[in-house]
């Protein structure tokens, strides 16, 4: 049979169709494997708990094409055209089952990630001071004494692990006073990087003036607090949960969670934060918090004068320090050696093992991690007031965790004066004085602050041992810390 000119047309589109599908499929199964590996690492390498995973491209379905019309006499054809082929469109398959009208309606639903969310985006240039690249909110040079320790205490959950674009964006949230109602007050406002992330005063202010029901307590290494509960308190029993908790209080921020969604959502600059960090822009109360609390955990501090010594020491705190002064020295033999060797006994609290208790035979003693192991009684009070603060109790409802407060981090310690959580101690030296002979007889006294007759401890130091505790614990503060630009308000 003889073909017109138009079906051998189609034979030729036919036949060159057929090779370059045939030679599609070799390409996707000689690549298939490192797709599928970019694919895992991408998914791998994101955050759970409201993180999405960036979509990869998807391909377009290839078009189903009908058999040709029965075969005529053949022809010698001739060769294809190049260019596109305008006449007789009828011979490709119109078959209700064909795959072709479909692919761009499935592309339209597929949600693709923006190509152009980046950090030098002009809506985030405009507002705040930025790089292109994230800064590296990873932990490095870790002194070996700190790292190991460091282990034991992590309370980094597994769906908010570090992430440089998560931090970038909680910094941001950190230093925004759009968080707090008459976007006044932010994060920082109470917790100042200068003063080792507290502030100077003895109760904090809130958004409206009024003041808060207790200092602002220190955020250096709050990441390595063993069990993760937070506040004073401890009300909040992760780092997640407490960080939406000063933005709610209708003291500090008064703001609802409903509220701030929708005030970040306006703005240009954060849908495009929130698309680098979670692969869309959608903001919600999950994602806030888990940026925040991303940033919270990367403030640390492990390169002090302290690290330094310990480190030339080979890790043994009771050597001297080389870098140490001789009043340094001493005071650090005060810290670590109990009352009855004649020291001030601090280690046995602020460096108690994570889990509270002796370490196993075997396991070095902790050196470096400097919190109190669980809330604790410190004497200042004896219980009996008409307005006591209640603390961990008043959460628990217990009768023998009332006056129980969680201590800070000793980290920064010379930065962060108000002391306790009632901001009633001025000074450092005021601190070693309470220790000294100023603990009171309350009934939940930590066992650790009572003498060999269950009475309050009396350390009788004379007045040059003060002095050199006290420059003991100067020597573990990190000024790098303080000075950090990964720290630092980002806002112009």
């Amino acid at each position: 049979m003889k073909m017109s000119f138009s079906q051998q047309r189609v034979l030729w589109i036919l036949i060159l169709s057929s090779t370059s599908l045939m030679s599609t499929g070799c390409e996707d199964l000689d690549t298939g494997d490192s797709d599928l590996a970019v694919t895992v690492e991408e998914i791998e390498g994101e955050v759970r708990g409201g993180r999405r995973p960036r979509p990869p491209r998807r391909e377009q379905p290839s078009a189903v094409i009908s058999q040709p019309a029965p075969e005529e006499e053949p022809q010698a054809p001739e060769p294809p055209s190049l260019l596109p082929i305008q006449e007789d469109p009828a011979p490709i398959s119109e078959d209700p089952n064909s795959n072709e009208d479909d692919s761009d309606e499935n592309d339209q639903e597929e949600p693709v990630q923006n190509p152009e969310a980046d950090y030098l985006d002009a809506s985030i240039q405009r507002v705040l001071d930025l790089p292109e690249v994230a800064f590296d909110y990873a932990e490095h040079n870790v002194p070996t004494a700190f790292a190991r320790e460091a282990l034991q205490s992590d309370n980094t959950p597994d769906d908010n692990q570090t992430d440089d674009d998560l931090a970038t964006l909680g910094r941001v949230l950190f230093y925004d006073p759009a968080l707090s109602r008459n976007e006044e007050v932010s994060c920082a406002s109470c917790h100042q990087q200068a003063l080792g992330f507290s502030d100077q005063l003895v109760l904090s202010e809130g958004f409206d003036g009024e003041l808060t029901g207790r200092h602002s307590m220190s955020l250096i290494n709050i990441r390595y607090y063993s069990n993760g509960a937070m506040f004073w308190d401890e009300r909040a029993t992760t780092l997640e949960e407490q960080v939406l908790g000063p933005i709610q209080d209708e003291v500090e921020m008064g703001m609802t969670l409903g509220d701030l969604v929708d005030r970040l959502s306006a703005t240009e600059h954060y849908p495009v934060l929130f698309e680098i960090a979670f692969g869309d822009s959608d903001v919600t109360s999950e994602r806030i918090s888990l940026a925040l609390a991303n940033f919270v955990r990367s403030i640390s501090s492990f390169n002090s004068p302290y690290d330094q010594g310990l480190a030339a020491a080979n890790g043994d705190p009771m050597r001297p320090f080389p870098n140490f002064s001789a009043e340094e020295n001493r005071g650090k033999t005060l810290f670590f050696a109990p009352p009855q060797a004649g020291g001030a006994g601090c280690a046995g609290c602020h460096l108690a093992p994570p889990q509270g208790g002796r370490p196993a035979p075997g396991t070095p003693r902790p050196t470096s991690i400097f919190f109190v192991n669980g809330g604790s009684n410190t004497g200042l009070t004896n219980g009996r007031g008409p307005n006591e603060d209640l603390g961990i109790g008043a959460v628990t409802g217990r009768i023998q965790d009332q006056g129980k407060f969680k201590s800070p981090s000793l980290r920064q310690v010379g930065l962060t004066a108000p002391y306790m959580h009632d901001g009633s101690i001025a000074t450092l030296r005021g601190v070693i004085d309470h220790y000294n002979d100023g603990v009171q007889a309350h009934p939940n006294l930590d066992p650790r602050l009572r003498g060999p007759n269950g009475a309050p401890q009396r350390l009788n130091l004379t007045e040059e041992e003060k002095q050199d505790l006290e420059a003991f614990l100067h020597t573990l503060t990190d000024a790098s810390v303080s000075q950090d630009v990964r720290f630092s308000d980002p806002f112009r």
